[in-house]
């Protein structure tokens, strides 16, 4: 059965605000508001669901479950959970803006920021201390990682997402995702193309877990856990992530290129497992510019980028052979070397690269 519902205000009833279900539904040009449940909800295949005002409901704003759904051009704000939630193969979600949902969700967010390193608290007088120092505190940086991720999916599965997807073959394009409790667009599924979106002031940014799918020209700033967070054989190429209170980007298993990384709270860029990490400009984090969390077979190369409060890369000098980011220890470190064993016995510090 298809349905065309449009031009109608609906207000302040105790359950759903309008429960639609059938294939080919069109629902259009309503407004939506102070419902106890969720604000509108969609089940069948095929539905089209545009330019709808969706306020202050107790739930979700719009909830569809169905394949090819179609949201487009909606204002979706201050709903109790999630602004938009598809559950369905092939949906396309484009144009709507949808803020500051999720005021029922109580997940306790606080800014995460990067342990500080130790290694300058005692006087270092061989290469081998100071090595054991980075192992040290490479260490302690990977148990901050594993809690830092367990914080991340908590997050994401507690909803209160501005806009929140599962399924195949989603396209997310164009939306304004800010001001939401959780993360702006969180996305569970494959062949998934997110692009051209902003999502700022959320909890997280953007957070993606699929594969071949596809994370470009979005903007993520000033969200207080992290920018990105991107799980899944993806390319992520050409977004801007500055500004945010935690680690900018952390990704794995992907192919990740010529973003901008920039004066976030935390590390600029984390990676784990097979990742390919190219061309990316990654400047003034309050934390690390790279962090590689496991041995890779792709080393980061052709990265650029200076400012950053603690290493340029994270395993130091190895990576550094390969990029130009510098990280604040480089005067503190050379200092120190100069300040070594006067016979010479440590000089070949001397023919590393001058960046860490």
């Amino acid at each position: 059965m298809m349905w065309n519902v449009s031009d109608n205000t609906v207000t302040s009833n105790a359950g759903i605000g309008i429960s639609v279900n059938g294939s080919f539904s069109v629902v259009t040009n309503n407004v939506i508001h102070d419902n106890i449940f969720s604000g509108l909800m969609v089940s069948g295949d095929y539905a089209q669901i545009s330019q709808n005002s969706i306020n202050h409901n107790g739930y979700n704003g719009i909830s569809v479950f169905g394949s090819n759904a179609v949201v487009n051009d909606n204002v979706v704000t201050n709903n109790g959970n999630n602004g938009i939630s598809v559950f369905g193969d092939h949906a396309n979600v484009s144009g709507n803006t949808v803020i500051s949902n999720g005021y029922n969700v109580s997940y306790p967010i606080d800014n995460v920021n990067v342990p500080s390193p130790n290694i300058f608290d005692q006087p270092i007088s061989y290469v081998q201390d100071l090595l054991l120092s980075i192992i040290d505190y490479m260490n302690e940086y990977r148990l901050f990682f594993v809690d830092l991720c367990e914080r991340i999916n908590a997050l994401n599965s507690e909803g209160g997402s501005g806009i929140w997807l599962s399924g195949s073959y989603i396209t997310i394009s164009g939306n304004t995702a800010n001001n939401n409790t959780c993360f702006g667009i969180s996305l569970s599924g494959d062949n998934g193309d997110i692009s051209g979106n902003t999502a700022n002031t959320n909890g997280g940014g953007i957070f993606v877990q699929g594969n071949n799918g596809l994370v470009t020209q979005n903007t993520v700033e000033t969200n207080n856990l992290i920018g990105f967070y991107v799980d899944g054989n993806l390319e992520v190429s050409n977004n801007n992530c500055t500004n945010n209170y935690g680690n900018g980007m952390i990704v794995s298993e992907c192919l990740t290129y010529s973003n901008i990384i920039e004066h976030n709270g935390g590390d600029g860029l984390v990676t784990t497992g097979d990742s390919q990490i190219i061309s990316n400009t990654i400047s003034d984090n309050q934390g690390n510019g790279i962090v590689t969390c496991c041995d890779l077979s792709n080393y980061p190369t052709g990265n650029d980028g200076e400012g950053n409060k603690l290493f340029g890369t994270l395993p130091p000098f190895i990576f550094n052979l390969r990029n130009n980011i510098e990280g604040n220890l480089d005067e503190p470190l050379s200092e120190l070397f100069h300040a070594l064993d006067p016979e010479g016995d440590v000089n070949i510090i001397e023919e590393m690269p001058k960046s860490v």
